[in-house]
C-alpha cells in the first residue's frame, strides 16, 4: 500500500514539475515574440519619422525640433523634386530639368494615406499613449556645422535592451540603432 501511494505521489510531483517547467519556458518564448512584434511596430514608426525629417531637411536645411513643426510641414509644405525630361547622351544634352512641388504626405506615406491622421506618428506603438522624444540641433564636425536630430522611444517595452532611436544628437547619422 505504501509503495502504491508513494508511486502515485511521485507521478503527481513529476507531472506538476513538468507542467511548471513547460509553462516557464513557454512564457519566455511568448514574451520574446511579443517584444519582437512591438519592436517591429516601433521601428516602422521611427523609420517613417526619419523619412519625414529628411524631407523637412531637404526643404528647410535643418531638422524639425518638434512634432508640431514637422507635421505642419507634412500637411501644408511642398516637397521639391527634380525631374529630368529628355536625353543626355553624353555629347548632346537634350535634357531639361523640371521642378515638381509635391505633397510630403504623398511622397513619404503614399497616395493611399493622404487623409491619414498624421498626429498618430508622434505616439509610441502599440498603445499609442507615450510620446516619442524628439530633438534637433546642429553639431560641428570637421569644422562644418551639420544639422542633427534624434527621435527615441522614452519607455521601451523590453527594459533590458537600449531604447530604440533614429538619428543621433552627437553624430551626423540618420539611421536607427537597430541596424
Amino acid at each position: 500500500m505504501n509503495k502504491k501511494v508513494l508511486t502515485i505521489f511521485l507521478v503527481l510531483v513529476i507531472i506538476v514539475v513538468g507542467y511548471n517547467t513547460f509553462q516557464s519556458i513557454n512564457k519566455e518564448i511568448s514574451y520574446r515574440e511579443q517584444v519582437k512584434e512591438i519592436d517591429l511596430m516601433v521601428i516602422g514608426r521611427l523609420d517613417t519619422l526619419r523619412k519625414m525629417q529628411l524631407a523637412f531637411r531637404d526643404v528647410n536645411g535643418k531638422y524639425a525640433e518638434n512634432f508640431d513643426v514637422l507635421f505642419d510641414f507634412m500637411k501644408n509644405g511642398k516637397y521639391i523634386k527634380l525631374k529630368q525630361i529628355g536625353d543626355n547622351d553624353g555629347e548632346v544634352n537634350n535634357a531639361q530639368v523640371d521642378t515638381l512641388f509635391l505633397s510630403p504626405i504623398v511622397e513619404i506615406l503614399g497616395e493611399e494615406n493622404i487623409n491619414v491622421n498624421i498626429n498618430k506618428y508622434k505616439f509610441v506603438p502599440p498603445m499609442d499613449t507615450a510620446l516619442f522624444k524628439i530633438n534637433a540641433g546642429t553639431i560641428s564636425q570637421n569644422n562644418v556645422t551639420v544639422p542633427v536630430f534624434e527621435i527615441s522611444d522614452p519607455h521601451p517595452f523590453n527594459k533590458t535592451n537600449k531604447p530604440l532611436k533614429v538619428g543621433d544628437m552627437y553624430n551626423a547619422i540618420t539611421s536607427g540603432n537597430w541596424k
